[in-house]
């Protein structure tokens, strides 16, 4: 394969082609086909002159590459060069080109005073020799190089006939053979009738493979399960008490949380009184009584609330008399009953320790109301008593 390259050559701004085999330029006229042969035949011969150089162009140029051998030339006003397999030549004679095209093949034949070159030719140039009258002709027809180069390819043709040959051999026995094959299907006639039966067993056997996966994924589900059972085996072994006690238990337990949450009410009462243990008596003056006074009505408020706690804290005593069985389950939330169990216990203390406190506030009341009639003036007007 030869790959050709022209630009600014005659009426060739920039072409490419390829040329494969034999190789043929078809087209209407003046389109460049000749040009092409002309800028072909002047890269090889290193064409004199610049007149071939396109209208407008300054330069041309013609690459040629074969398979071992790459061939610029370029052509301007007085700058004229060649890169052949990359090495440039820019001191090259008129009409010649340099020697490694020579050495390729591509030198001319003298018939006479005439060059001939027999690798290609021009348009309209005749590529018969017998018409030349030069002794010198019969030499040319007889060239070694010349004859080697067609004999070649004869050669090669004649091979690839041969070639061709043996694969149409080769193809014809393919072909007796495939016809062997189908002359014994020929003995099979009731096919037809077996593939639809043939069909419906292969969907058969896929409802099977199908069933087969599924028994199979609940094989592997049992196998879980198993290990599942195994392990909560040991659940078997705890033994839950009476359903009758449980109930009777439970309903303790819920008086129990009742009277927790009292007590939390409770707790948060004392807790808003507690400065009722700071209050200092004033002077014996009326300002200081009516402020005793006013003090002595939120203490009359308080001991109401007293006498409420105290008779509360009375019905919470028998809590303690309560006795909470012992029940050891070990099921989700028995936790949670047996830390309720202690708070209420802890409650139970701490209710012992506000009964105490309150009897103690009590006392403490007493001895203010007293005091508050000990005084002779009113504490509602500050007048005298009678």
């Amino acid at each position: 394969m030869i790959q050709v390259e022209i630009t600014n050559y005659e009426s060739l701004t920039h072409t490419k082609l390829q040329i494969e085999g034999f190789t043929t330029l078809i087209g209407r006229n003046y389109l460049g086909k000749s040009s092409v042969l002309r800028a072909i035949n002047a890269a090889l011969t290193n064409k004199e002159g610049t007149e071939f150089i396109s209208w407008g162009a300054t330069f041309c140029e013609v690459h040629l590459i074969f398979p071992d051998l790459d061939i610029l030339w370029h052509k301007e006003e007085g700058n004229n060069f060649y890169k052949i397999n990359g090495k440039e030549y820019t001191k090259i004679g008129r009409g010649d080109p340099p020697q490694e095209i020579l050495d390729a093949g591509f030198k001319p034949i003298l018939v006479g005073d005439q060059k001939l070159y027999l690798n290609y030719a021009v348009q309209f140039f005749p590529l018969f020799l017998v018409n030349k009258k030069d002794s010198k002709s019969a030499d040319v027809l007889t060239s070694v190089y010349g004859l080697d180069r067609i004999y070649k390819a004869i050669d090669l043709c004649n091979k690839e006939q041969r070639a061709n040959s043996d694969m149409l051999r080769l193809r014809e026995k393919d072909l007796v053979l495939v016809g062997k094959g189908l002359e014994k299907f020929k003995q099979f006639p009731n096919i037809a009738i077996i593939l639809p039966n043939l069909k419906n067993k292969k969907k058969e056997l896929q409802e099977k493979e199908f069933e087969i996966l599924k028994i199979n994924r609940w094989g592997s589900l049992l196998k879980d399960l198993n290990q599942h059972t195994k392990r909560l085996k040991p659940i078997s072994g705890i033994s839950l008490p009476e359903s009758i006690k449980v109930t009777e238990d439970i309903k303790k337990f819920q008086i129990l949380v009742q009277y927790n949450l009292d007590m939390t009410r409770l707790l948060n009462f004392l807790r808003k009184i507690k400065p009722v243990h700071a209050i200092s008596l004033p002077e014996n003056n009326v300002s200081g009584i009516k402020i005793i006074f006013s003090e002595y009505q939120k203490l009359i408020i308080w001991g109401n609330s007293y006498s409420k706690l105290l008779r509360e804290t009375t019905r919470l005593d028998n809590v303690q008399k309560i006795k909470l069985p012992v029940i050891n389950i070990d099921i989700e939330g028995i936790p949670k009953i047996k830390q309720m169990y202690e708070q209420a216990k802890q409650l139970s203390s701490e209710l012992k320790s506000i009964k105490i406190s309150i009897e103690s506030l009590t006392s403490e009341i007493e001895k203010v109301g007293v005091e508050l009639d000990s005084f002779d003036l009113c504490p509602l007007c500050g007048a005298k008593r009678g």
